[in-house]
Formats: C-alpha cells, sequence, structure tokens
C-alpha cells in the first residue's frame, strides 16, 4: 500500500472522471449493485426488498424531455 497522497489524490480524480463519462444506464447499475450491497450490510434479506436492474429500471418507462426541449 502506498502512502504517497499525490499518487493517492490522482488515483481518485481519474477514477471521478471515469465515473463521470460512464453512459447513464451503467450509472443506475451501479447504483443498484450499490443499494443491494447497503442493504446487505443492513443484515437485510434479499427477499425483504424489491431488486431492480438497470435494465428493467423503473425510469425507463417515464417519457423524459431533454432540457434543450423544455424551452
Amino acid at each position: 500500500m502506498t502512502h504517497d497522497i499525490q499518487r493517492i489524490l490522482q488515483s481518485k480524480r481519474e477514477f471521478r472522471r471515469e465515473l463521470a463519462a460512464l453512459p447513464i444506464e451503467e450509472k443506475l447499475r451501479l447504483l443498484d449493485v450499490l443499494r443491494e450491497r447497503q442493504l446487505a450490510f443492513r443484515g437485510i434479506p434479499k427477499t425483504d426488498h424489491p431488486q431492480a436492474h438497470a435494465d428493467q429500471h423503473r425510469f425507463r418507462s417515464v417519457n423524459l424531455k431533454s432540457q434543450s426541449d423544455a424551452s
């Protein structure tokens, strides 16, 4: 493990840039994974919470307008 703070900070910036560049579907999928992990840490069984997946995400059925269409 490195203790070089400059390398750590640079790595964090690169990771954040990579995350920002992901398509929205992948970001939603990652949020679903993190939510399931959080519930697992809390000890909540999977049967007690609904599973959501980005390929079947609840936002897919909504007709969203782009911000340029809103004006």
